[in-house]
């Protein structure tokens, strides 16, 4: 029988958008946030189609809710709290935040066989 081995590994990375970011503390802390900085998202339950639903915190003020779904989706499942870093920012000039998205990453070992 041929045991399969660990090749080298492999990065999938999924860019998610916050929701809902008028409806929290986000207004604290977006003159605060700049690509790469780091977000923590703690696990706050799941939607109707059962992709499980966080809550993204900056240095404690929360900014909004992010969905998981399709392949990001069996990554993360059952976890807690994970981080991302921030990917991208949209405001206007003097103005809060207008969208805000989160880069997910996950590397792993490629299996060969």
């Amino acid at each position: 029988m041929h045991q399969l081995g660990f090749g080298e590994s492999f990065k999938i990375k999924a860019v998610v958008a916050v929701k809902e970011l008028m409806n929290y503390d986000m207004i604290y802390v977006y003159h605060h946030l700049k690509e790469n900085s780091v977000v923590e998202l703690k696990l706050a339950g799941t939607n109707l189609m059962g992709e499980p639903e966080y809550h993204a915190y900056f240095k404690g003020f929360r900014l909004g809710t992010i969905f998981l779904s399709g392949i990001i989706r069996s990554f993360y499942e059952g976890q807690e709290t994970l981080y991302a870093e921030v990917a991208g920012i949209s405001k206007n000039k003097y103005f809060p935040i207008n969208s805000l998205d989160l880069q997910l990453g996950v590397e792993s070992l490629k299996k060969v066989g």
